[in-house]
């Protein structure tokens, strides 16, 4: 499950920050979620709890870990988008 996560939080931060998804981040309807990494890793999340538990039986427990992964995702992706835009500001380019 750690791996999962940590690739979900990868996910999301190339959702949210990756200049290959630049047009979806821009296209009408996404351009808000996507552009934040809390909203974006709390759907990553989500989505990744779906998928993993496609073919069982949901329960309350389920559903429970269902939002504790979402907001997993989204934490550990928050984490990551501000240290990546500290980084940015702190980090001069030595040519």
């Amino acid at each position: 499950m750690l791996l999962e996560v940590l690739g979900a939080v990868g996910v999301t931060n190339i959702l949210a920050r990756g200049s290959v998804f630049a047009w979806l981040r821009r296209a009408w309807g996404f351009g808000a979620l996507l552009k934040c990494a809390m909203c974006t890793g709390w759907w990553v999340g989500v989505a990744l709890e779906l998928g993993l538990r496609a073919d069982e039986r949901w329960t309350a427990h389920s559903a429970l870990e269902l939002v504790v992964v979402g907001g997993v995702v989204s934490a550990l992706a928050t984490l990551l988008d501000f240290t990546l835009a500290y980084l940015d500001a702190h980090t001069t380019e030595k040519t």
